[in-house]
Formats: structure tokens, sequence, C-alpha cells
């Protein structure tokens, strides 16, 4: 449900960009539609987190931490020592890369105002951005997380 709600707010921005630009201005409707979209990846993040977590204790008593499962090897090693099963018999390599980048992405966001350090270079592997430059968040890019995240939940779903 958080997912497809997350789906129709990113679905939505045009509309929503025209009515700030109405209210406000221009300048000031893209940068609030620019904090919808960067919003909706640390959205789509807590909703696996939460999901997964409850999953995992579901299936085990192993006590883990609150952003376990936004570690993306953390949380796939903890699914796979409970069922032999981790993040990649759902997803592929490139998704499961994909994953990470993302879940990255919004890690920088959060908590350095999306200006690109070399930890988020050394974490992510995204290449693309040097130090010092702001991440840019693109309605695709949720779109993609959406699926990817789908995809292993519907996976999980079968544990």
């Amino acid at each position: 449900e958080s997912l497809d709600t997350i789906e129709k707010m990113i679905s939505s921005t045009t509309e929503m960009k025209k009515i700030f630009s109405e209210m406000y201005n221009e300048d000031k409707a893209e940068t609030m539609v620019r904090s919808l979209i960067e919003g909706a990846l640390g959205d789509i993040v807590s909703a696996f987190q939460k999901y997964a977590e409850t999953m995992y204790k579901r299936i085990s008593n192993k006590p883990v931490r609150v952003n376990d499962f936004q570690l993306i090897e953390k949380g796939s090693d903890l699914f796979r020592e409970a069922t032999s099963k981790g993040y990649d018999s759902w997803l592929e390599s490139n998704e499961l890369d994909e994953m990470n980048v993302y879940f990255q992405k919004r890690h920088i966001i959060e908590h350095n105002n999306g200006i690109v350090d070399q930890k988020y270079i050394e974490k992510s592997g995204d290449s693309s951005y040097s130090i010092g430059q702001r991440i840019i968040v693109k309605i695709t890019d949720v779109h993609t997380l959406l699926n990817i995240i789908r995809k292993l939940v519907k996976g999980l779903k079968e544990i």
C-alpha cells in the first residue's frame, strides 16, 4: 500500500508542479517537486525497511538493528542465514547494484543534504558524481526502485 501511494504521488508531479507554480513561482515549484521526488526515495527505503524487518522477525528470533535492512548486503545475509535465500534469489545482479545506489542516494540526501562525499562513492560504486556535487534523483529512478522493491517483496512473501 505504501508503494502504491508513493507511485501515485510521483505520477502526479506534473500536476503538482503546475499548482505550485501558480501558488508561488516556477523556481519554488521546481524545488518543491524535487523535494517530493527525493522524499519518495526515502519513503520507499523506509517502507522496505519496515516490511523486511517484519518478515524477518516472523522467521527468526535473532535481534536486528533498526537500519539492518537499509544495508543491502546485511539484509540479504540475514535472510540467507535464516532461510538459505538472500536477495539474489529474486533479484538479478544489476538490480541489486541499482538498489544499492538508490539506497545510498537516499542516505546521502538524508544525512549530507544530497552532497556527494567519498563515502557515497565508495559505498554506492557510483562514479558518475564527483565529491561536492549534489545528487539528482529523477522520477525514473523512483519508478526503477519501486519495481525492484516490489519484485523483492514478492520473493520475500514466498518465504
